[in-house]
């Protein structure tokens, strides 16, 4: 992954030896009807929150845009884009925008990016009338394609989710999350798991079962379960 507009972060401070690098592993099931993408951003977003001087809590939303962005670019051409923006006219984080391209690229920015400390549903501002927008280009279409849903949650990943049920009727489960002490993020990333044409009841039933089991065991960062496959 790249941070902001530089092909390879030269900022070091947080780049520990001890510490793995940002990846995306994707692997299918055997029986090809599930496809499952995760990944981690971490050094990714301390770089960002350096460039950009931010504090945690926009941090954390951008942190869940980018990984995101990153899931759903995958696979994509290289010269397609993916962005995704969070319009919060009532939130006091105003704005969140994400854009990943096909090569695995990413960027973003945030509207106030020294906001105090909230809870991320607050910052975003959950039921005030806040939408998803997700705009996809490639430089050989005539015209981009543009979807919109309202955000419900406020916590990103649902409300992604949420677009990609009622807009591209995708039945998958997508998950992102940020860890923060301080100014540094100790974890960041995320995964989706993705039911492909054909794929049995009994598979999908047999997901939502190991959804379920991985979310009662560490949760899915929001506090809540976001497991399902809908």
């Amino acid at each position: 992954m790249k941070a902001a507009t530089d092909t390879e972060s030269e900022l070091e401070p947080y780049h520990n030896k001890n510490n793995i690098d940002d990846q995306m592993i994707s692997a299918m099931s055997g029986n090809g009807e599930i496809k499952v993408t995760a990944i981690t951003i971490r050094n990714l977003v301390n770089d960002v929150m350096i460039q950009q001087t931010l504090t945690a809590t926009p941090a954390d939303a951008l942190s869940r845009s980018m990984t995101c962005g990153l899931l759903l670019s995958n696979g994509m051409q290289k010269e397609q884009t993916f962005q995704l923006s969070l319009n919060c006219p009532n939130g006091p984080i105003r704005t969140v925008v994400a854009i990943a391209n096909g090569e695995g690229g990413v960027r973003g920015y945030v509207g106030n990016p020294g906001l105090a400390d909230m809870h991320i549903s607050e910052a975003i501002g959950r039921g005030r009338g806040g939408t998803v927008q997700i705009v996809k280009m490639h430089p050989d279409w005539p015209n981009p394609y543009n979807g919109i849903t309202s955000i419900e949650h406020g916590d990103v990943d649902r409300d992604v989710g949420i677009y990609l049920a009622e807009s591209e009727q995708r039945a998958c489960a997508l998950a992102a999350s940020s860890k923060f002490n301080g100014i540094l993020c100790t974890a960041a990333g995320g995964y989706i798991v993705e039911q492909l044409p054909g794929c049995s009841d009994e598979t999908s039933a047999q997901v939502e079962k190991n959804l379920a089991k991985l979310v009662a065991m560490n949760g899915d960062g929001n506090g809540n379960g976001n497991g399902g496959v809908s």
